[in-house]
């Protein structure tokens, strides 16, 4: 095998836009930390290479080799060959300085903005920049801006009130959208706004104008006088202030008649027409002038006549007590009569006239006649009575017209001897 010293040709490689700068270095080798740099020793055909990093071995065979350096430290990079045929050719080494990235870092905390680096930032959050090859050892370095955007602190409140509200020391009365600002009056120094939102309901007040007849019911009281009435509600409106309801009020109030009546029988009243025929109280009720129900009672008393009636049955005729008057004839008479009331009592005379039977018997008789109603013996022609009660209780009459016819009497004188035929 062909023993040459050969040295570890070094190709530095920057990727940074695409361009490739290669350049064959000395060793040691200073190394960016997370550069990759390309290294190579002349190669021979066939032959195998065994790279090594502090004694551990790379996976690459190939007489060049990239290899990326992620952390800052002192290495060792060796490279052996062995030829085609097997033979060890010397271990060449290098020694190879990777230098840690130099970057500084800025806490910053402001208000609203931050122009840093030729760059206005407007939100919190960790910014870098890359200075390439600006560190004194020539490697890239890193400006780091820890940066904590404070914003104005705003506050927005929203209120309702009743005619006025106090903020900030002022009196407001009209709805509205309020601002005051507090230069660095936020935790963190920056200025703050508190808004308001304002609206201003106003205390409502209402007025009843209210004529009532007798009596008028309003928030629970019941008033029967005209007057000026106050009622204040808490909280009442329909926006939650207070409110004052004002009831002008005016009674006007319903007349009341009582009417007492007494009349017999049936009383028709005026008012209405109607006719009542039993005691009682009835009302009327008209509008007045105002509108209102007037109310006419009526007490009624209903006193009525008494009507009796009497029955009565007499022979002939009869004489009625309660008048004087002879009835001859059956029939119904009133006598009608004023009560202590002063109506009409009515007596009715229920009358039967029984009349007795009048029988006339004419009879002739000689010398006399015994008449069989009655047992007497009439020697003398006359009309001669004989009264008997018959079943209506009257007395029947029966006449007996009677003629006696008498024989003649004559008288002859006559004188004669011993005998006379006559």
């Amino acid at each position: 095998m062909l023993r040459r010293f050969r040295y570890i040709l070094i190709l530095s490689i920057a990727l940074l836009g695409g361009l490739r700068a290669a350049a064959q270095l000395a060793m040691p080798d200073t190394v960016c930390i997370g550069a990759t740099k390309h290294y190579w020793v002349n190669g021979n055909p066939g032959s195998t290479y065994v790279w090594e990093i502090n004694g551990t071995p790379l996976a690459s065979t190939a007489f060049e080799i990239f290899q990326a350096w992620p952390f800052a430290g002192d290495y060792i990079l060796t490279v052996q060959e062995t030829s085609v045929d097997g033979c060890i050719g010397p271990l060449m080494s290098g020694h190879v300085i990777v230098t840690p990235a130099i970057s500084s870092s800025t806490i910053v905390a402001t208000c609203n903005s931050y122009t840093w680096n030729g760059n206005t930032y407007l939100t919190s959050g960790t910014y870098n920049v890359l200075f390439p090859n600006g560190s004194v050892n020539g490697c890239d370095s890193t400006a780091i801006l820890n940066l904590t955007i404070n914003f104005p602190v705003n506050s927005l409140t929203s209120h309702i009130a009743c005619d006025s509200y106090l903020w900030n020391g002022s009196s407001y009365t009209s709805s509205g959208s309020y601002s005051v600002i507090f230069p660095n009056g936020s935790s963190q120094g920056c200025d703050s706004t508190a808004n308001l939102n304002l609206t201003v309901y106003n205390s409502v007040t209402s007025t009843s104008n209210i004529t009532a007849c007798n009596s008028y019911t309003w928030n629970g009281t019941t008033y029967t006088i005209s007057g000026n009435y106050t009622s204040f509600y808490a909280g009442g409106s329909a926006n939650g202030c207070d409110s004052t309801a004002i009831l002008n009020l005016i009674i006007n109030n319903s007349v009341s008649t009582i009417n007492n009546i007494s009349a017999c029988n049936s009383y028709t009243w005026p008012l209405n027409g109607t006719n009542y025929n039993v005691s009682g109280s009835y009302d009327y009720i008209s509008a007045n002038a105002n509108g209102c129900n007037d109310t006419t009672t009526l007490v009624l008393t209903i006193n009525n006549g008494v009507h009796t009636n009497v029955n009565q049955t007499a022979c002939g005729s009869y004489t009625w007590p309660l008048n004087g008057t002879t009835y001859t004839v059956s029939g119904l008479y009133d006598f009608v009569s004023v009560n202590a009331n002063g109506c009409n009592d009515t007596t009715t005379l229920v009358l039967t006239i029984n009349n007795g039977v009048h029988t006339n018997i004419n009879q002739t008789a000689c010398g006399s006649y015994t008449w069989p109603l009655n047992g007497t013996t009439y020697t003398v022609s006359g009309s001669y009575d004989y009264i008997s009660v018959n079943a209506n209780g009257c007395n029947d009459t029966t006449t007996l017209v009677l003629t006696i016819n008498n024989g003649i009497t004559s008288s002859s004188s006559v004188s004669a001897c011993g005998s006379y035929t006559w």
